[in-house]
């Protein structure tokens, strides 16, 4: 309850139980389990991105497959122009 009223303030927390979102239980603010079912149809069916490619200023091609390793090869270039394409677009079902 202390983490969920440092995030939402407290008329926040009040109307998510109010509207059947939320609901308290045990002294901690919990996700009504329709609402998480919602959320996990909600995040499966989002489109995810392939990858990313770099292309430096010189034409080298770099893969990366998220964003994690697209932050380590752009650290890694240091001074050196390039862009960032996306590989595409899927569906997750």
């Amino acid at each position: 309850m202390d983490r969920a009223e440092k995030i939402l303030d407290k008329d926040t927390i009040r109307k998510l139980e109010h509207l059947a979102i939320a609901e308290e239980k045990e002294e901690a603010i919990t996700l009504r389990s329709w609402i998480k079912e919602l959320m996990q149809y909600f995040y499966e069916s989002q489109e995810q991105n392939r990858g990313y490619k770099i292309i430096t200023e010189d034409g080298k091609e770099i893969v990366v497959s998220n964003g994690e390793e697209l932050d380590e090869e752009i650290k890694k270039m240091g001074n050196k122009k390039y862009t960032i394409e996306p590989l595409g677009i899927i569906k997750v079902r």
